[in-house]
């Protein structure tokens, strides 16, 4: 949020957050409309409708610190939402993130977690930057779509009662 506040670029950030912990959503309101009217929290939508309306804008963002072994490790399904609806990404330096958007193309990582980080991508994007990153997501969607990951899990389980 403050990244994009802080963005030379014309740039918007729209929230569709779930309500998961009340307090932390009223915070999150509040720093919002503390900043600009750049940043936005609107309603979450449901999942069956989540492609759709991701859809609708040009970059997903997901910088996600490294506070546990996990969130250093993950490969959140926001990753994979955002790609299904073809869209460019900004994401930060986690590992398997990172493997997969150099793997195709579909997005920058920022230099680390921090909030100047995130600005200053967000400072370089050009409508052909991020068209190129939508293209690349379309290429990519079909094998991160659910059938290749599916298929991907079923040949390990195979491979596993093989052994067994």
């Amino acid at each position: 949020m403050r990244a994009v506040s802080e963005s030379s670029a014309n740039v918007t950030l729209d929230l569709l957050l779930m309500p998961n912990d009340v307090l932390y959503l009223e915070q999150l309101s509040a720093l919002s409309m503390q900043l600009d009217s750049r940043v936005r929290i609107l309603e979450p939508v449901p999942q069956s409708e989540l492609i759709g309306v991701l859809n609708s804008y040009d970059v997903g963002v997901h910088v996600l610190p490294p506070t546990s072994f996990n969130n250093a490790n993950a490969l959140p399904n926001k990753f994979f939402d955002y790609v299904q609806a073809r869209l460019g990404l900004i994401i930060g330096p986690s590992v398997e993130m990172v493997r997969l958007l150099e793997e195709y193309g579909v997005g920058a990582v920022t230099r680390d977690f921090t909030v100047a980080a995130v600005r200053d991508v967000l400072d370089t994007l050009t409508p052909q930057l991020v068209t190129q990153w939508k293209q690349q997501s379309q290429v990519a969607s079909e094998p991160l779509g659910a059938d290749a990951q599916i298929a991907t899990w079923v040949a390990a389980i195979e491979n596993l009662e093989a052994k067994i």
